[in-house]
Formats: C-alpha cells, sequence, structure tokens
C-alpha cells in the first residue's frame, strides 16, 4: 500500500502523486480498459481524470493534516484520478507539460545522436520540466525520447536521449517543437493554474492574458468531445489579495473572465471556501468579512508555544518551534489573534502587523502559536475542493 505523498518517477507519466490507493493503483498504465460516461462524455476508464495544476495539485503542503485534492477526490470515485501538479511551475509551464501550449527547442549541434543524450534549451517559461526528480518521454523531429533536467531551474541543464532503437543520428533544422507524450488524452481533465504566473516573475510570461491564453490552449488540444473543469484561482490571506486590496481585484477580475469564458466547465471552488468558514472563530469570521479563504482551511506550516508574554504592542517575540520553521508573509494564530509576518530570524518573528484578523490581544507565555501558510490549504479545505469537483461532474 503507498503512503501519503509518495512519489513515482516514470520517464512515462512524470510526476505522479499517490496519496490512497483504494484498489489497484492511480498509475495509468494499470488503469482499468472499461469506459464510463462523465457529465453525458464517455472517457476511458471508469470516472478517469487527470488533474493538472501546481502546487495546489500537487498538495501535501504543511508539517500536519496535509490534503492532496485528488487524492481524496479519488476516494470518493475510485484509483483512477492521476496527480500531474508540480509545486512552483506557471500555467504556461503546465499548457506545455499538457502539451497544449507549444514550445520550441534548440538541439545542441543540430544533431540528435542515435545513441546517448544531447544538450537542448528552452525559452524560459516554457520549459517542460523545472525541477530533476522526474523525467518525461516526448518527441523532437518525430524522434521520440526521454527529457531530463539536471537541476532545479534556473541552473539546470536538458538532456535529450532517445529510446532504445534508434539505428541513425537525425539532423535537426532550426528549433522543432517539443512534443511531451499525452498517455491521459482521454482522462477528463481538470485544470487548476495561474497562481505562479499571476503577478510580475522571473520564471518566464506572467499576467492573467497569459494564463486565459495558456488555459485556452490547453482546452483547444481536447478531444472535442471531451468534458472538462477550470477551477477559479484562490486570493492569498495577506493584505494585497483581502477585499480592497489590488491583488484581490485582480484575481477577482481573472475568475470572472474565467467564468464568463467556460460557462458550465468552470468552478468557483474560492467561493465554496470562502463561505466554509467557522463563524465560532474571530479570525475565520474577519476572513469572511475580508472574502478571504477561511485561516482555518490553510496548511499549518509551523507549531509552537510562546516564550514569553507579549502585548498588544509587541512586533517582536520569540516561538518555541514544536514543528516546522517561522516563515515570512505566512500568518500566525495566538488564541483569537491572526498575526501577519513581515520578518524573521530563526523562531524570533522580528517585524509583524498586530491585530491583523481576529482580535487584537495580549498572550500568555506558554499559549499555543499556530503558523498557517497564506496560500495553500490543510486536508478540510482540499476535501471540501475534492467534494465540489465530484458534485460538479455528477460523481
Amino acid at each position: 500500500m503507498s503512503q501519503p505523498g509518495l512519489r513515482f518517477q516514470s520517464s512515462r507519466l512524470g510526476l505522479l502523486l499517490l496519496p490512497v490507493l483504494l484498489a489497484g493503483c492511480s498509475d495509468a498504465r494499470w488503469l482499468s480498459k472499461g469506459a464510463a460516461k462523465i457529465g453525458g462524455i464517455t472517457v476511458q476508464g471508469p470516472h478517469a481524470i487527470v488533474c493538472w495544476g501546481d502546487s495546489m495539485t500537487q498538495g501535501n503542503e504543511g508539517v500536519i493534516n496535509a490534503g492532496i485534492y485528488p487524492g481524496i477526490l479519488q476516494t470518493s470515485i475510485g484509483p483512477q484520478v492521476v496527480n500531474e501538479g508540480i509545486g512552483g511551475q506557471t500555467s504556461t509551464q503546465i499548457g506545455v507539460r499538457q502539451g497544449g501550449v507549444p514550445t520550441p527547442v534548440t538541439v545542441a549541434g543540430g544533431v540528435i545522436p542515435a545513441n546517448g543524450g544531447v544538450t537542448v534549451k528552452f525559452a524560459t517559461g516554457y520549459e517542460p520540466l523545472t525541477d530533476p526528480y522526474i523525467t518525461i518521454q516526448g518527441s523532437i523531429d518525430g524522434v521520440v525520447g526521454n527529457l531530463a533536467l539536471s537541476a532545479v531551474l534556473p541552473g539546470g541543464v536538458f538532456t535529450f536521449t532517445p529510446i532504445a532503437g534508434s539505428r541513425t543520428p537525425v539532423t535537426v533544422i532550426g528549433t522543432p517543437r517539443f512534443v511531451p507524450e499525452t498517455p491521459y488524452q482521454t482522462f477528463l481533465p481538470i485544470f487548476w493554474e495561474g497562481r505562479n504566473n499571476l503577478f510580475a516573475t522571473a520564471k518566464g510570461p506572467y499576467g492573467p492574458a497569459q494564463i486565459e491564453s495558456d488555459i485556452a490552449a490547453q482546452v483547444a488540444s481536447l478531444p472535442k468531445s471531451l468534458n472538462y473543469l477550470v477551477l477559479s484561482l484562490l486570493n492569498q490571506n495577506d493584505p494585497n489579495e483581502r477585499s480592497g486590496g489590488v491583488g484581490y481585484a485582480t484575481v477577482m477580475s481573472l475568475d470572472n473572465t474565467l467564468s464568463a469564458t467556460y460557462g458550465t466547465h468552470y468552478l468557483d471552488v474560492r467561493s465554496l471556501l470562502v463561505n466554509s468558514y467557522d463563524s465560532a472563530s474571530p479570525v475565520d469570521v474577519s476572513d469572511y468579512n475580508s472574502d478571504m479563504i477561511p485561516t482555518s482551511l490553510g496548511a499549518t506550516t509551523a507549531q509552537g508555544t510562546l516564550v514569553s508574554r507579549i502585548g498588544k504592542t509587541d512586533t517582536t517575540f520569540t516561538v518555541k518551534l514544536s514543528a516546522g520553521s517561522l516563515t515570512g508573509y505566512n500568518n500566525l494564530v495566538i488564541d483569537n489573534e491572526s498575526i501577519h509576518i513581515l520578518t524573521v530570524s530563526g523562531s524570533t518573528v522580528t517585524s509583524c502587523t498586530r491585530g491583523y484578523g481576529g482580535t487584537l490581544a495580549s498572550h500568555s507565555a506558554g499559549a499555543a502559536v499556530t503558523q498557517r501558510d497564506p496560500t495553500h490549504l490543510n486536508s478540510q479545505g482540499y476535501t471540501i475542493v475534492a467534494n465540489a469537483v465530484a458534485k460538479k461532474l455528477g460523481l
């Protein structure tokens, strides 16, 4: 039985997370060849689904109570849900990996050897891989091979190695397209992407228009009769993306555009999460009033206790950590107060915004401290997403 968060490396399938196996294996190579109707559409295997995305799809964030929405979805509909989430990727990189966004490749020396690998390069932001932990299969000028990355970008080098059986070198003219293998072509796809290039980034193309274009390209690459879902982006729990912030307006505008573009293929998980706040929690109520994902559904990234008492105006204090580490721009919850961290030094908060959410108050030495990720969800949050997906698909 596979354990939560275990990663499998495959030259054919790329990254595959198998958090829960009810029966058999989620890897498409072991899927039943039967067929089923999802939303009136026939797909390969009973309820076969592929989830494309970044760390929100990859999941397993936090030091306790971590969740993975494709895995949770898998437990409710069966074992055939494939997790194609890779943390840190932009919508463009996800689209390249999915096959909808074209990516030209430069082959060193202009020749693909009959045996052994050759260094290849991609334009910044259009890389099929972003870390060295996986290998994917694809083709260049009709030559099928495996693509590997030596180290995390931007420092890594790509190597393309033809599969066994190649007989002669192939001369490459110009910059042909790298075409990734698409073993999930008949699986119902769910797209949840765009957080990593919504705002300015050195990783490549960014902005709402780019995300819209990337998702449109992926949808356009699907078989015409295939159903699909596009999930809404979530606003981060920080001042810029709470109601009234500039970032908030950007997120809302993009979500509204996606809703108008994809209609019944669009699922507003953001609003579902916002409305799932705990009315008994002052922190959650503050989040709700700011049209924000409730803190109680955020991934727990650190736990501990206060080393000494802090007053209402103190912005520097130390935490005795029992799990995780303090991180800037995460939010600490102490009693009924949420504190937005600005800077840290080890286990000491060196600057912060007090009364960020909930009730501003003094806190005693030994008070429990919980650090929440402003972006990712815990198991309860991802369960809401998975259940909403299942309901939307009528599963």
